[in-house]
């Protein structure tokens, strides 16, 4: 059922998203759960960064990442699936070490089943201004929010875009007591961690994620 509705709903937002005056005439890049079949076997993971580019005419990131890559391509999405491997399988006594070869197809099926949301749909770049990103926040505040309540997710990864998040889409949120990045928003866990293009160390990143997270289960 879950699958249904949200195909039909996440369809017809995109589409009147589109339509909007930021975005008409643009190249448009859709976004959301990236494989609706295994959605839910894991955690409900969604991460938001800022803005996707690329191509001459609309295009969709899920598809993307699930019919033509069939995982991650890239540093940044290798990246995001350490990550995300790394916050399904960190309990309160138990942080993962980083992944080897052998655990690769976990990585892969991690990232299969999360889900992404760019703030900026369309006429994205690849190196983002911050006064053109809130300006993207603030005209697509309601878009943003109801595509968050269709995905429905336990736990949100911001990579580097809590500053534009916080006060327009984010502002009842709270703090959890005693943590630099984690907030609970809704009943749902907001991480507000670096992006994934970042250039520290990739285990640097992963383990400085993985020792905070595992505090926040401990509680």
């Amino acid at each position: 059922m879950f699958k249904e509705i949200y195909i039909k709903e996440s369809e017809q937002l995109l589409k009147k998203w589109k339509e909007t005056p930021s975005h008409k005439k643009n190249v448009f890049i859709s976004d959301g759960i990236i494989d609706l079949e295994k959605w839910g076997s894991h955690k409900k993971i969604l991460l938001i960064l800022k803005e996707a580019y690329g191509s001459d005419e609309d295009w969709s990131l899920t598809e993307t990442i699930k019919n033509e890559w069939k995982g991650p391509k890239y540093k940044v999405w290798w990246t995001v699936s350490y990550w995300l491997y790394l916050l399904n399988k960190t309990t309160k006594d138990f942080v993962p070490l980083f992944p080897k070869d052998n655990e690769i197809k976990e990585c892969v099926e991690f990232l299969l089943s999360s889900a992404i949301l760019n703030i900026k749909k369309s006429n994205g770049k690849s190196s983002s201004e911050n006064d053109d990103l809130k300006k993207y926040v603030t005209s697509d505040k309601d878009f943003i929010l109801k595509q968050i309540e269709l995905i429905n997710p336990d736990i949100i990864l911001c990579g580097n875009t809590g500053q534009f998040l916080f006060p327009e889409i984010f502002s009842e949120c709270n703090k959890i007591e005693n943590t630099q990045w984690f907030y609970r928003w809704k009943e749902r866990m907001i991480i507000d961690y670096w992006h994934p293009a970042n250039q520290y160390p990739d285990e640097l990143c992963y383990y400085a994620l993985g020792q905070l997270y595992q505090r926040i289960l401990e509680k």
